[in-house]
Parts: C-alpha cells; sequence; structure tokens
C-alpha cells in the first residue's frame, strides 16, 4: 500500500531532522501566536509535515493514514496548562500541516465528518463485532507496560509508547522541553524494535498480538485513559475522534461536551454493554 511505503520515508526524514533549523520567521501583519510561550518549538515541529512534503507528490490518503491519532503528522500536547491550549495548539497544527502540504483541510475532515450515516455505521460497526473490539482492550491491558499503540500503518507502521516504527527503521521520540510536544522533541535511532522495547521491559510477541487484534477490528490506536479504563480509536483526525471505551469498574461514563484529554469535547457517549461506550469527539 503506497500509503504505508510513504511512512516508511518519513521515518528517514524525521531521523534526519533529529536538529532542525528554527522556524520560518512570522510575517509582520500575521496576528500573534495564539500560545506565545510554544512559538519556537511549534515552527521547529513543522519540520516534519515539511520533510513529508519533500518526498515527492502526496496523495490525499497518504495524508489522511499519517494523521490518524499517534501517527507521524498527529501531534499529542503533553505540557499544555490548560485544555483550551491543547485544543488551539492540535488545531491551529492541522491547519498548518495542510497548509504545507497543499490539500484543503475540508477534504480530510468529510471523511470523518461525514453525516449522521456514518456516526451510525461506525457504531454499528463496533457493537456488531464487540468481542474483537473487547479482544483488543484485553490485549492491551495484559501488555505489561505499554501505555498506548498507534497503528496507523500497521504491520509496516506504527507507536508503542515512545518508540516509532516505520519499515526498517525504529527510533524514540522525546517530547519537546516546553510543551512536549510529539513530534517536536528529539528522535534517538535504535538498532531495532527488539531492542528498543527491550530497553523498556516491554515484549515483542504482546506487541505484535495486540498490534494483529487492532489490525483485525481496524482500530487505529489505543491507550490508557487518566479518568480510568481503555480507550480504544476506530478512527480520528485532528482532534476528532470515533471509538470504544472500556472503562474500570466504577467508573462512571464521560459526559456529552465534557473534556478529552486530545483537547476535544465529547458530542456523542452510547452504551453498548456493562462499563463499554461507543463516543465521539469533535
Amino acid at each position: 500500500m503506497r500509503a504505508r511505503s510513504r511512512a516508511v520515508v518519513l521515518a528517514m526524514l524525521v531521523v534526519a531532522c533529529a536538529h532542525p533549523l528554527p522556524g520560518e520567521a512570522g510575517c509582520k501583519d500575521c496576528p500573534p501566536f495564539p500560545v506565545p510561550r510554544a512559538e519556537a518549538e511549534f515552527r521547529e515541529l513543522l519540520d516534519v509535515p515539511r520533510g513529508f512534503a519533500s518526498g515527492g507528490a502526496v496523495s490525499l490518503e497518504e495524508i489522511f493514514l499519517n494523521l490518524m491519532p499517534y501517527g507521524p503528522l498527529d501531534l499529542q500536547v503533553t505540557g499544555a496548562a490548560t485544555h483550551d491550549e491543547i485544543s488551539t495548539l492540535k488545531n491551529y497544527y492541522f491547519g498548518s500541516v495542510c497548509r504545507i502540504l497543499g490539500v484543503d483541510p475540508d477534504r480530510l475532515t468529510v471523511v470523518f465528518n461525514c453525516g449522521k450515516g456514518c456516526v451510525e455505521k461506525r457504531r454499528d460497526q463496533i457493537r456488531g463485532n464487540l468481542d474483537s473490539w473487547s479482544e483488543v482492550a484485553a490485549r492491551f491491558e495484559a501488555a505489561a507496560g505499554v501505555r498506548l499503540v498507534g497503528a496507523w500503518g500497521a504491520p509496516v507502521a506504527f507507536r508503542v509508547n515512545d518508540v516509532l516504527k516505520a519499515g526498517d527503521q525504529v527510533f524514540v521520540a522525546a517530547p519537546s522541553s516546553v510543551m512536549g510536544f510529539i513530534p517536536g522533541g528529539r528522535f534517538s535511532p535504535k538498532a531495532s524494535l527488539a531492542e528498543a522495547l527491550a530497553e523498556r521491559s516491554l515484549r515483542v510477541d504482546q506487541v505484535e498480538n495486540l498490534i494483529t487484534s487492532m489490525t483485525k477490528v481496524g482500530a487505529v490506536a489505543v491507550r490508557y485513559r487518566v479518568a480510568g479504563g481503555v480507550e480504544v480509536i476506530q478512527l480520528g483526525i485532528a482532534d476528532n475522534l470515533s471509538g470504544v471505551l472500556f472503562l474500570s469498574e466504577g467508573v462512571e461514563p464521560p459526559a456529552e461536551r465534557a473534556d478529552h484529554e486530545n483537547g476535544s469535547s465529547y458530542v456523542l457517549v452510547e452504551k453498548l454493554a456493562k462499563d463499554v461506550y461507543f463516543f465521539e469527539t469533535r
């Protein structure tokens, strides 16, 4: 699949940008950067989509795939002071990526925000195959030390905690020092996936089995929730997510309009089974 091969190219470009050049100077007539203390690091992390674009023509499919949650063009903001900062920076970054890659953002978000019928289709796909989605959550919980997995291009390209694999290349991503941007920190190459996982006391077989189960149902990411339980993501772009929550015993489901950790808000939370909820955020 061509979109997956692009992720391999991106890995080489990112490693080459381990010490990125300073960001471009702002224009005189531009409005102030929305989060001033983040500006310098934000401009540096734009080297990632620039490197992606430098590999030649980029299809819409390639862009969408690599913008998936925890993918190479997605942005985590782990050092923000408020939920609004996360939301602002993620959406600002998404717009910047689209500008750099020359794509209309609506052409990407329409795949996600395509009407009530799309939401119902996503929900029914999970509800009709809930045992397999439950297996993903169970394998994730059984994989000791694994906190999150992004499987945007599995089995060729994926992320486990801070370890990223793209083809034959493996590297570790460190968050930026001020805002905790990922990407945006420093990237350390590793000799192999086994080496990188062993350094973190993670088992290759558990990771591979988990990713296989994710691929089987079409899950693109899975992570632990701060509030308790596991979130398995079916689809996502920018701060829009769709997926299923497997809540820890005694944990209340999020209310609609409640804040999500990625800067968005819940717009739909629907019970599928005991402690299991389909959800969407915007």
